[in-house]
């Protein structure tokens, strides 16, 4: 009897251990997805400025073009 209670005692510390490691992945998991998530957003606002800084630059480079001789 006291092999069998030993045993589901193990058990069920098996099992509660393996809900708090199944908690901390979901958690990372979130965490992860979380920071992709801004990572995608700053990405975004990269590619906008860049996209603004050759608009810029094509516009002074016809500016400079009006002005050689």
């Amino acid at each position: 009897m006291g092999t069998v209670n030993s045993q589901i005692t193990q058990i069920a510390t098996a099992a509660e251990e393996q809900t708090t490691a199944t908690s901390e992945i979901s958690g990372n998991m979130q965490s992860i997805t979380d920071e992709s998530q801004n990572l995608t957003q700053e990405v975004r606002t990269a590619q906008e400025t860049v996209s603004s800084s050759v608009q810029n630059l094509n516009n002074l480079q016809q500016m400079v073009n009006r002005f050689i001789v």
